[in-house]
């Protein structure tokens, strides 16, 4: 039977539109799913030899005994990732990164993720930085059975576009468990060879100790890893932000003056606090500000560049007024959002804090500690461990030791 060449033509139109739908349809169903993951893509940086991580924890100990209560005797090498991945800020999707170390075994290993102090500048986010001390015994770490995850924050590595929403709790949450979740993504990767237990710990200090504890809530109250998060390290984290924002008002002087500047003006940048640097830092500095989070100003630059003598920096109305005027509402509402609190947790729980430190001061780690008791939670539980006559700088090293001891326990 010979076709009309115009029912040819029909057909041929109709195999076309059926075979690109069909097409189409594979294409979009592809993408969805690429657009689910949380995984972007990663990158190897390193691989730190199993002699080298046995070497770092012996040196280690000399200054260190109790580090040897760790089991690193056999150590594996341990890979070193830069991993780009998908979270929010203000419910914008924004591409972030971090690093993750996974040892070079075909075992089963729980996570771990560090949450670093406060950082001004990008040469510092830890993708950028491995080499840094505290980076470099996490690291190390990995070799000694733990699969680590140190995210850069927003603002920082991938994300630099924007400056850092310093001690926002909704994005630093996203931050912190999306890079788990992108890390349980990769290793879903047949050219890994390990695989995450089940067990997932968390620590930080500083602004990584508020960090740990807010994300170790979220994870307990909405968890979507599926991994169960057993315990975290907290050291010397400012937990209650009007508590420390008042201590800071109230002293002459203080000596970190770039903490409350930076809270202000990366919310005001953010959208999430509509006011006007004027109304809380007088001249000069309220016009410096701007220019010192640029991520090219260290920590100390900043500070040396702001005043310590805080009726110099803070004008009269921030100082006398700030716990009662109007004016200052959205400043204080914001500060007691981003706060944390004690809840029932199911968890175990560690803070550290140095008793002479000025710059967060120790009853922010004995107040909560307090509220956790009057929910009845037990000293086995949640535990305060007060490092004697240390302030903050000096109390990282012994806070570091101490936590992987403690969290090497329940591995």
């Amino acid at each position: 039977m010979i076709l009309d060449p115009k029912i040819k033509l029909r057909h041929l139109l109709l195999f076309f539109l059926v075979t690109a739908g069909l097409y189409q349809s594979c294409k979009d169903e592809d993408t969805i799913k690429e657009e689910a993951k949380t995984l972007v893509s990663y990158e190897k940086i390193t691989t730190i030899t199993a002699q080298k991580i046995q070497l770092g924890f012996s040196l280690l100990s000399l200054a260190y005994p109790e580090i040897n209560k760790l089991k690193f005797g056999n150590p594996n090498d341990a890979d070193l990732y830069k991993v780009k991945y998908r979270t929010k800020l203000n419910n914008k999707e924004i591409i972030a990164s971090g690093v993750v170390c996974v040892p070079k075994s075909t075992g089963s290993f729980p996570i771990l993720s560090f949450q670093n102090g406060t950082n001004t500048t990008y040469s510092n986010a830890p993708s950028m930085n491995i080499d840094d001390p505290q980076f470099v015994v996490l690291e190390n770490l990995t070799g000694l059975g733990y699969i680590i995850t140190i995210p850069d924050y927003i603002g920082f590595g991938e994300s630099s576009q924007v400056l850092h929403p310093y001690y926002h709790r909704e994005s630093n949450d996203a931050a912190v468990i999306n890079l788990i979740k992108a890390t349980q993504e990769m290793l879903e990767e047949k050219s890994f060879t390990c695989s995450a237990n089940g067990k997932l710990f968390l620590m930080g200090y500083s602004q990584g100790g508020w960090a740990t504890l807010s994300a170790f809530k979220t994870l307990e109250e909405n968890n979507p890893t599926g991994l169960n998060p057993i315990a975290a390290s907290c050291g010397a984290g400012a937990y209650n932000l009007m508590e420390v924002a008042k201590y800071i008002l109230n002293r002459p002087t203080y000596g970190s003056p770039v903490y409350l500047p930076y809270f202000i003006e990366s919310h005001q940048r953010n959208g999430l606090l509509n006011t006007s640097l004027d109304l809380y830092f007088n001249k000069p500095y309220v016009e410096r500000i701007p220019d010192l989070f640029d991520g090219k100003h260290n920590f100390g630059s900043i500070n040396g560049s702001l005043n310590d003598t805080i009726e110099k920096m803070m004008t009269p109305a921030m100082i006398q007024n700030f716990a009662t005027a109007s004016e200052f509402e959205a400043l204080r509402n914001e500060l007691t959002l981003n706060s944390v609190d004690a809840w029932q947790v199911k968890g175990k729980l560690l803070f550290m804090h140095g008793t002479k430190d000025p710059v967060v001061p120790v009853f922010e780690s004995e107040n909560i500690i307090a509220k956790f008791r009057e929910l009845g939670l037990s000293h086995e539980q949640v535990e305060l461990i007060l490092i004697q006559d240390v302030d903050h700088g000096s109390g990282i090293a012994p806070w570091v030791i101490s936590s992987l001891v403690w969290l090497d326990g329940m591995k």
